[in-house]
């Protein structure tokens, strides 16, 4: 006497996974991973599920271990290349200027610039009219970039007057002018002291500076 018996056995499909973010990143960033393909994630820093921050300093290689729904196993391995740096400095060929006046601003250490002014010169000029902090964007050949900073103090231009008694005076008479609001002078005569005694000959003009 014989029978026979039937089993159905469903065989399900392995876990296909794959790693959505990009597996290069500067030194010093972060790398926000992402795994698709399973149910379940353990990653090999001790992380689980999907979503992973990951910010070597050097070449590292990683693995996740992963499940599907029906508790099929898989792994994937890769690694993330880390990028070089770059040392960017900022400088000015003057920290502090007068109003009006003009500044030149360099950088250096990276391949390309972009400053907070709009300017992606090297070196380029600016004429701030009050105090500022001026940045620079450098990025390098892998496209890693690095933000430096300068301040440039803008001090007020002087307001200066002539103090007269008399502006009309006659032929032999002599004039004290005096001069007022800065801390030096020089006058179209030459004097540097803040006062002049003139005694002109035919109207003249004085200035000072």
């Amino acid at each position: 006497c014989s029978v026979t018996q039937t089993v159905g056995i469903n065989l399900q499909p392995t876990p296909t996974l794959s790693i959505l973010n990009t597996t290069t990143l500067c030194l010093g960033s972060l790398l926000n991973a992402t795994v698709t393909g399973a149910a379940n994630y353990t990653w090999s820093t001790g992380a689980t599920g999907s979503l992973t921050v990951l910010s070597p300093t050097v070449n590292t290689s990683y693995s996740i271990a992963a499940t599907s729904s029906a508790n099929c196993p898989a792994i994937l391995q890769f690694s993330i290349q880390v990028l070089p740096t770059l040392t960017l400095t900022a400088s000015s060929d003057k920290s502090v200027i007068c109003s009006g006046q003009t500044v030149s601003l360099g950088a250096a250490g990276a391949l390309t610039y972009s400053w907070s002014n709009g300017s992606t010169l090297i070196p380029t000029t600016v004429s701030p009219t009050l105090s500022s902090t001026y940045s620079v964007t450098g990025t390098n050949a892998f496209g890693c970039s690095k933000t430096a900073s300068l301040y440039i103090t803008v001090n007020p231009l002087p307001t200066v007057q002539i103090v007269s008694t008399r502006t009309a005076i006659c032929k032999g008479e002599k004039q004290l002018l005096t001069a007022t609001g800065a801390n030096s002078y020089t006058w179209n005569t030459g004097s540097s002291s803040s006062t002049l005694l003139v005694n002109p000959l035919s109207t003249t003009a004085y200035s000072v500076y």
